[in-house]
C-alpha cells in the first residue's frame, strides 16, 4: 500500500498562466499546459472536464525552500477514466478518478480528482486579435480574397467547453480557401484564395462541425 509522505516541501505542477487545482493533501497544485488561445483552460485549470479521446498535457515545475525536491511521477487511480503518459493525461471514458502524485518508493504525496466527459458536439471558434477564442462561429461567413482567420475546433458537453488536444481532420475546397497546419491538430489558419463558395468541415471524435464560407473579390 502506498504511504503518504508527510514532510515534503511544497510542490507545484504549473503551466503558464493556467489556473491551478490544489491537491487534496495540500502538497501540490496541478495546472494544464494551455494553448494561448484557450481561455477556458487558463481560467478553469483541470477543474474543467477533459473530453473522452482527448489528451491534456500538464507542465510540471517543483518549488521548494531549503531542500532538494523529490522526483515526481503520476498514476491514474482508474485507467478506465484516464491514463497517464509521463506528463500527459488521456481521457478514456466518462467519470471521475484520482490523479495520484507519487515519489520514490511509490509514496503518494498528493492526489486530485480528474473529470472526463463525453463530447456531445464540436464547435468552431475564431481566434480574435487578442489571441483568445471568440464565441462560436455563425453558420456562414464571408471573406475577402487575401483575408485570413484562425479557427479552433472545440469539444462541448451541452454548453460546457471540454479540455484537451484533439486529433482533428479538416477539409475545404482548396481552390477557394487554403488551410494551413500550424502545428496544432485542433486548429487551422484559413486563407481566402479566390472568389467562390465552400463548406469547411472539421471532424474529431466522430463529430463534425461546419461553416459555409463565401470568398468575395
Amino acid at each position: 500500500m502506498p504511504q503518504t509522505f508527510r514532510f515534503l516541501p511544497i510542490l507545484c505542477l504549473c503551466a503558464g498562466c493556467a489556473a491551478g487545482s490544489s491537491g487534496a493533501l495540500g502538497q501540490t497544485q496541478a495546472s494544464p499546459e494551455c494553448p494561448p488561445s484557450d481561455l477556458v483552460c487558463a481560467v478553469a485549470g483541470i477543474d474543467a472536464p477533459i473530453a473522452r479521446g482527448a489528451t491534456l498535457p500538464i507542465d510540471v515545475s517543483v518549488t521548494s525552500e531549503g531542500s532538494a525536491a523529490p522526483p515526481l511521477s503520476f498514476v491514474s487511480a482508474n485507467p478506465g477514466v484516464f491514463t497517464v503518459d509521463v506528463d500527459r493525461l488521456h481521457g478514456q471514458g466518462p467519470g471521475v478518478a484520482s490523479l495520484l502524485v507519487t515519489t520514490t518508493g511509490d509514496l503518494v504525496v498528493d492526489f486530485l480528482n480528474v473529470f472526463v466527459a463525453e463530447a456531445e458536439s464540436m464547435r468552431l471558434h475564431r481566434m480574435g486579435a487578442s489571441g483568445l477564442e471568440t464565441s462560436t462561429l455563425p453558420p456562414a461567413m464571408q471573406m475577402l480574397v487575401g483575408d485570413d482567420l484562425t479557427l479552433v475546433l472545440a469539444p462541448h458537453a451541452g454548453a460546457q467547453r471540454l479540455l484537451g488536444d484533439l486529433e482533428a481532420t479538416w477539409d475545404a475546397d482548396g481552390a477557394v480557401v487554403k488551410l494551413l497546419d500550424e502545428g496544432t491538430p485542433g486548429s487551422r489558419r484559413v486563407i481566402a484564395a479566390a472568389p467562390g463558395k465552400t463548406t469547411l468541415t472539421a471532424e474529431a471524435l466522430g463529430i463534425t462541425a461546419q461553416v459555409e464560407l463565401e470568398v468575395v473579390p
